[in-house]
């Protein structure tokens, strides 16, 4: 049986403006965890924790997502991330609304624990629209990517995937995604 997980009030907060708000906060998260080095931005990994010396227990199903990112960082543990993974932590971060066990399996691979996007997407869906992600993962890939039946044509697509060569380093890529989301009052407009 799934906990109910305790949010404060500024979780709450959150959770009660409106989507287009709450996409220009997890952008601005994101860039603000970057910057802070929370996160390393890697092309090809949706959401994973290179924790090589430390087993984490992930899988107790009351543990609350946002105090295990926050162990992690006291471990020195390193959250690897893509476009829709970093959306996703800090989507975690802020609105404090998934579980460790929903994310994780039973354990690491040579002390990787990977979380697949599958399992992000039905929390990043209550905040972007499946065509959002499409093409912020689209842009971040540089690749024309169709998930979830997103109702964007190929053409923008493509044009996603252009916005993204534009950049060479996958950081100043992401980091140009969650800036254009912020601009365009929370839409990603390649």
């Amino acid at each position: 049986m799934a906990t109910k997980l305790t949010m404060t009030a500024k979780n709450k907060a959150f959770w009660n403006l409106p989507k287009e708000k709450q996409r220009i906060l997890v952008a601005k998260d994101v860039l603000k965890q970057i910057q802070m080095r929370s996160l390393k931005v890697k092309q090809g990994t949706y959401f994973g924790i290179w924790a090589p010396k430390k087993r984490f227990e992930i899988e107790k199903p009351k543990e609350k997502l946002d105090q295990f990112l926050l162990q992690i960082k006291n471990e020195n543990a390193k959250c690897e991330v893509c476009g829709i993974g970093s959306c996703f932590i800090s989507l975690v971060r802020l609105g404090n609304n998934a579980k460790t066990s929903t994310f994780f399996g039973e354990g690491a691979i040579n002390g990787f624990y990977e979380a697949n996007d599958g399992d992000m997407r039905p929390l990043l869906r209550k905040v972007f629209p499946s065509s959002q992600i499409t093409l912020i993962e689209s842009a971040f890939e540089m690749t024309t990517i169709l998930y979830d039946n997103a109702k964007h044509s190929y053409e923008h697509r493509i044009k996603a995937r252009d916005f993204g060569q534009k950049y060479k380093s996958d950081e100043n890529r992401l980091k140009a995604i969650m800036r254009n989301i912020i601009k365009n009052k929370g839409t990603f407009k390649p």
